[in-house]
């Protein structure tokens, strides 16, 4: 087994995380790398004077959030099909298809390339429930109305709002590969942002939560072929060049979104430059030590106040052992 230092978000308020669309309605149920790391670094920026934002975010490498419930761990599901043995596989082939996170031990089972037994009454929707532990759910959502009002005129418009709700024993944690100095720098920043929260609406109290850090064991493989990414990830020309895409499953995500952490009010409402990252779970042939790369994603415009925006590519990657499917 190998230890991985980690930083839980408990207590979690209602929490919104926009898909990069100006619809309320939905919220992903994914906290990725490069909103953590860039809420991170806007927190380090608004608390500190000249600061080296870029040489900060490449300090350390993040994974994206995983939901546990008390001590009970969810991992990403390892990208294409999953191969399971039973003889229900047929009846829950379907819900397999809706999976995204996997509990500890059969994730465990899963990246040492092991086919488990699957049985419908282990499956809760994006869930995989370990064999015989009761059935849980580390989150629910609720679609709620409120009410937009204009400043100025006072007119209101009607919307509709997703929130994410949490039990109080859940919540996310994430993986860190960071040392201990700036281990501990990580924890004061995500103290502060469990303060002012994140996702949207954080002003009405959304995305607030408290800190706590510590450790998860997790498999080591010994005769992994195989790397999987648990975070968002921009290869460099290098690494890409050196990928056997063919030999590999992966998917790509967009990533936009506007510049709300700016300290700067009217930035606010500006879009940042769009990159292409490689998504959570993605597989790529041999074990291999991934850098990543940090993108320049600032908007292009004319203030000389403008500062740089950066997305952090850089990933958190185990070696795993691919399943025969």
């Amino acid at each position: 087994m190998a230890t991985y230092k980690i930083v839980k978000l408990r207590n979690l308020s209602p929490l919104h995380i926009g898909t990069g669309r100006d619809d309320y309605s939905s919220s992903s149920s994914e906290l990725h790398s490069d909103t953590l790391s860039s809420a991170l670094a806007a927190m380090l920026a608004q608390t500190t004077d000249a600061v080296d934002i870029k040489g900060f975010m490449e300090s350390f490498a993040i994974s994206s959030a995983f939901p546990f419930v008390g001590d009970r761990y969810f991992l990403p599901k390892p990208a294409g099909r999953l191969a399971v043995r039973g003889c229900e596989e047929e009846q829950v082939r379907k819900k397999l298809k809706k999976l995204k996170f996997l509990e500890l031990p059969v994730w465990s089972q899963v990246i040492s390339g092991e086919s488990p037994i699957i049985r419908e009454e282990e499956l809760a929707g994006e869930f995989l429930l370990a064999s015989g532990e009761k059935k849980i759910k580390p989150y629910s959502s609720h679609v709620n109305q409120r009410v937009s009002v204009d400043i100025e005129d006072g007119e209101t418009v009607p919307f509709f709002f997703k929130w994410q709700y949490h039990s109080p024993d859940a919540g996310f944690f994430c993986i860190v590969d960071a040392d201990d100095a700036i281990m501990d720098e990580l924890i004061r920043l995500f103290a502060l942002l469990g303060e002012t929260g994140i996702g949207s609406s954080k002003s009405v109290g959304g995305g607030k939560f408290d800190v706590e850090a510590g450790s998860i064991e997790l498999p080591t493989v010994e005769d992994a072929d195989t790397t999987m990414l648990l975070s968002l990830y921009i290869p460099t020309k290098e690494e890409l060049d050196g990928f056997d895409l063919e030999l590999s499953r992966y998917e790509l995500l967009h990533r936009g979104g506007y510049m709300a952490g700016s300290n700067v009010a009217e930035f606010r409402h500006l879009l940042k430059k769009s990159v292409y990252m490689i998504g959570v779970g993605s597989l790529f042939a041999g074990v291999r030590t991934l850098r990543g790369t940090i993108a320049d994603v600032t908007p292009c415009w004319n203030d000389d106040n403008m500062h740089r925006v950066l997305r952090s590519g850089r990933p958190v990657a185990i070696p795993v052992k691919k399943q025969d499917v």
